[in-house]
């Protein structure tokens, strides 16, 4: 399947170059989209006439890098970001 979110080079390296509390938000939008995504396909599985259009394909997530997903298994960076991410929204 063809790339959504890492479609160039130049993408790849803002997505890497993102702090680790805006990977996880943006992970987390992308998980309720494509929730919704998969929602939308299943209604459409039950019943095609009430629910004609299909859900599109689902997103991937963006990639933790690994110093970063170490950084989250400290229980006072984990903490503090969980405070950050809540706060956001």
């Amino acid at each position: 399947r063809a790339p959504r979110t890492h479609t160039s080079p130049i993408i790849i390296q803002m997505l890497k170059s993102l702090s680790l509390t805006n990977i996880l938000q943006k992970n987390k939008k992308i998980e309720a989209e494509n929730e919704a995504r998969s929602l939308k396909t299943f209604n459409h599985t039950l019943d095609p006439v009430a629910h004609p259009d299909t859900g599109s394909e689902t997103a991937s997530l963006i990639t933790i890098d690994p110093d970063d997903l170490n950084r989250l298994k400290v229980p006072s960076f984990f903490s503090l970001s969980a405070i950050t991410f809540m706060l956001a929204w």
